[in-house]
């Protein structure tokens, strides 16, 4: 007999299908098409990643407005969320790199 929720689990890859497919997809479409969803996808993360580094920035100005501290160091929270503002950005860079990159080759 089992206990609990009797219904099977199903994973990520069983839900959404196998990430690798999307690139053989992908592959199958002309070059051109490759380059320019290539380069959408490095805009669109590239604006996923300003928007995020300016909120958590927002955040941390909160934080340090609020003199917010951890409750079991009590060390202030706001380094913290700066911290993650900057690697948001760092991110931005590589995003930006990788498509400058693609660019100057000829490939996007």
């Amino acid at each position: 007999m089992l206990s609990g929720n009797s219904a099977p689990r199903k994973g990520f890859v069983d839900l959404h299908g196998d990430p690798c497919r999307a690139g053989i997809r992908i592959e199958k479409l002309s070059p051109r098409l490759q380059k320019s969803i290539f380069a959408i996808t490095r805009i669109m993360a590239i604006f996923v990643f300003v928007i995020l580094g300016w909120r958590v920035i927002c955040l941390g100005q909160k934080f340090c407005k609020a003199g917010q501290i951890s409750p079991i160091l009590e060390l202030p929270d706001y380094p913290v969320a700066y911290a993650v503002a900057v690697a948001c950005f760092i991110e931005c860079l590589v995003l930006l790199w990788t498509l400058v990159e693609r660019v100057r080759e000829g490939e996007a």
